[in-house]
């Protein structure tokens, strides 16, 4: 069974009849693109004869429109309101500096037992998917890695490594769900240097948070076994830079991890959001007793009170505007 369509006079199509099969593809270029767009149709809304019209019209439209624009597009079958994600950055030299935590900032080590089976964990996996390993930090609710790539992708090893441990960690504490957050954040490592700035970083990570005083005295990372012991970590790598004698090349990278800097290197800095009962607060302490009032206010003083609840951290323009009444407008030109 099949119906005729009519899309106006002087169509090419007018005279076309679209069946409920996969038609058949024309001879010319052109006709190949547009048949694509009504296989489209006939697969994909078939509801009913008028609706199929409707959907024909407006696919043959954005086909002449892109023709128009010397491209060519065709209609995008997706779930409505998901966005594709951003593809990660590949890194040139395959070296990537990965951090990854627990869900809502939970706890992921409860105890050293759970760490010792995290690192268990990775050296597995390192003989498993071959990658090389340079260093790493073991914090209470995230972990900090710096890996190379080789035999399989970075998404690959941690996705790995990850779905191991959470199944041995929710087998202990006997619960169930996800453990991490989200995908993994990582950054490429792409120069010599900044890969000891990464590497002294992550060394460092426990004295940004004030557990320890020195980078030696923390037992969980990578720092002891560039001086003492390797177990799991590829120390030659890094050491090499410092010197090719490996006493003095450790004393170099003693000093050089201990050394005072300003290194900032895949910041995941937590994101403050106040209440619209905190920003009246603040609204208070500017001495306007009833967020409207602003509105009353002249223009000057109105737009320094605007000024100083930006700058105050959490606080939003649309959230002022909700809170006020003033728009966006005038809120975003104080």
């Amino acid at each position: 069974m099949h119906h005729r369509c009519n899309l106006g006079t002087g169509s090419k199509l007018q005279n076309m009849h679209f069946h409920n099969s996969l038609p058949r593809f024309f001879v010319s270029q052109e006709g190949k693109k547009l048949q694509i767009l009504l296989a489209y149709m006939n697969l994909y809304f078939h509801k009913s004869f008028y609706y199929c019209q409707f959907r024909q019209k407006m696919l043959i439209y954005r086909y002449q429109q892109g023709r128009q624009a010397n491209r060519f597009v065709l209609p995008c079958l997706r779930r409505r309101g998901t966005l594709a994600r951003m593809a990660r950055e590949k890194s040139s030299t395959g070296i990537y500096h990965v951090v990854f935590r627990g869900i809502n900032r939970q706890i992921i080590f409860e105890d050293n037992q759970d760490r010792a089976r995290f690192l268990d964990t990775l050296e597995e996996y390192k003989d498993i998917c071959e990658f090389i390993f340079y260093g790493y930090c073991l914090m209470d609710n995230h972990v900090h890695l710096l890996i190379k790539e080789t035999k399989e992708s970075v998404s690959g090893i941690i996705k790995r490594i990850c779905s191991s441990y959470v199944y041995w960690y929710n087998a202990k504490y006997k619960r169930c769900g996800h453990l991490f957050q989200e995908r993994f954040k990582s950054e490429t490592v792409e120069t010599d240097g900044y890969f000891l700035t990464v590497l002294r970083y992550i060394h460092q990570n426990p004295i940004r948070a004030g557990i320890e005083k020195n980078v030696g005295e923390y037992r969980w990372s990578s720092y002891g076994e560039y001086i003492t012991n390797s177990r799991i970590v590829d120390i030659d790598y890094a050491l090499n830079y410092f010197s090719t004698d490996r006493s003095e090349a450790i004393g170099l990278f003693i000093e050089f991890m201990n050394a005072d800097n300003r290194d900032e290197c895949l910041e995941d800095v937590v994101k403050v959001k106040l209440t619209d009962e905190e920003v009246k607060k603040h609204i208070k302490q500017l001495g306007i007793p009833n967020p409207t009032a602003i509105q009353q206010l002249d223009k000057a003083k109105r737009n320094d009170i605007l000024r100083k609840l930006k700058k105050v951290d959490g606080i939003t323009g649309v959230q002022i505007a909700r809170v006020t009444g003033l728009s966006t407008c005038i809120i975003s030109r104080a």
